[in-house]
């Protein structure tokens, strides 16, 4: 699917030329009101909640079904309310988004719309943007508008004798020596004192409060230092390899910049009638300036008889080897053989082959010319690289996965 939302606005010019103006599907949420209410509970039974409400106000077409929710809280249970009228997406935007962080993405499977709310994107694209290559233009961004030395962060809102929300906000005075604040004196003695507040309506409990206004101090300190980047889609012009989607990660080499790292692809420029056009944007924070070079193990005996230095990977699935759009789910367990060794677990892959190896997958969808790389973080993945567990949802008529045993 390339696209699905509606026409927002459309212009007629005067050779009756004529321009219009679409929004995506997520503007749907736009629709529905969430009328007053008061919420407990975990970060999936609130968007539930959210969604239900959403879904019975709309017609069918503008529904979602919650999907994945890899966002999490630290006590898996937060507390919102709402005495006003307000969209669904401004609750979602203000609530989750604005509050947690993450990602709020739609996806297409079998015809269902599901709505998921992503801690971060896990699919590493195959293509690779190279300086002289398909890299077209970069952008390095240095942002002091949000920087803050001291933080004053604020809880729920006390309650009064009969249980009603006051206007007063639990502050950290009671376990921070009588003081309101937070001040990271290193930040203080190089930008000056800034002070800024937090709201965590969700933290009834004041070692809490320090414990998340400490956190959320840690990352005002940080000068961040963003990149923006455009590049060509090789796939375009006939290179075989799978062509870029949205919230993918993408690895972008850079010599003169000093970059090599992951960026998300944020913005897709798709030209319909010169695919040879296609462009991306990507935007992210620089996390290093070192180059990391990863190799593939390839070993084979050294002379050929005793076997000793040989290795073997192996995929077991715990129900068959053939996994298509059914009722069926499956677990992909990796062994590694050398030799006359069998290696199951990660503490005897990394006696065997070092510290710093690992296991990474790859997948293969239909009509991709390429493997995408899972990364390690992404849910389905356990026991560092050694299982992998796969629901019909993952698959769509069919896909190709394998997994290589990597060593730094």
């Amino acid at each position: 699917m390339l696209f699905r939302g509606r026409v927002l606005d459309d212009e007629i010019g005067w050779h009756n030329e004529k321009v219009i103006s679409c929004e995506g599907e997520l503007a749907f949420l736009l629709d529905s009101i969430m009328r007053p209410y008061e919420f407990t509970g975990s970060i999936r039974d609130y968007l539930k909640m959210l969604l239900d409400r959403h879904n019975s106000q709309v017609e069918e077409e503008k529904r979602f079904v919650l999907g994945n929710v890899t966002v999490a809280d630290a006590n898996d249970y937060i507390v919102r309310s709402n005495i006003e009228y307000t969209d669904t997406w401004k609750e979602l935007n203000d609530k989750l988004l604005g509050l947690l962080g993450g990602y709020i993405v739609v996806r297409h499977e079998n015809g269902v719309h599901y709505l998921d709310y992503l801690q971060d994107f896990t699919l590493l694209a195959p293509q690779t943007i190279t300086f002289g290559k398909n890299l077209l233009d970069l952008k390095r961004i240095r942002n002091g508008a949000d920087i803050a030395t001291a933080v004053i962060p604020l809880g729920a809102k006390l309650k009064d004798a009969e249980g009603n929300d006051t206007d007063e906000r639990l502050t950290i005075e009671s376990v921070n020596a009588g003081v309101d604040t937070i001040v990271d004196e290193s930040a203080k003695a190089q930008y000056g004192l800034i002070v800024k507040t937090v709201i965590f309506d969700d933290v009834t409990e004041a070692a809490n409060l320090l414990t998340k206004g400490k956190a959320h101090l840690a990352q005002l300190v940080k000068l961040p230092e963003t990149i923006e980047l455009t590049a060509a889609d090789m796939a375009a012009v006939g290179a075989n390899v799978a062509s870029f989607h949205l919230g993918t990660k993408v690895r972008v080499v850079s010599d003169p910049h000093g970059i090599d790292q992951l960026f998300t692809v944020s913005k897709l420029s798709i030209n319909l009638f010169e695919p040879a056009s296609n462009k991306l944007t990507l935007g992210g924070v620089v996390d290093t300036f070192t180059t990391k070079t990863s190799k593939t193990v390839v070993q084979s005996a050294k002379d050929g008889r005793d076997g000793q230095d040989a290795v073997t990977l192996r995929i077991d699935s715990s129900r068959g080897t053939v996994f298509k759009n059914s009722d069926v789910s499956t677990v992909l367990n990796v062994v590694i053989f050398k030799g006359g060794k069998t290696i199951t677990d990660p503490d005897s892959m990394r006696r065997e082959f070092g510290s710093n190896s690992y296991l990474e997958w790859h997948w293969q969808r239909i009509g991709e010319e390429g493997f995408g790389t899972i990364l390690a973080t992404d849910s389905r993945i356990s026991n560092e690289g050694f299982s992998l567990s796969l629901s019909p949802s993952d698959v769509d008529t069919k896909v190709v996965f394998k997994c290589q045993l990597v060593t730094e």
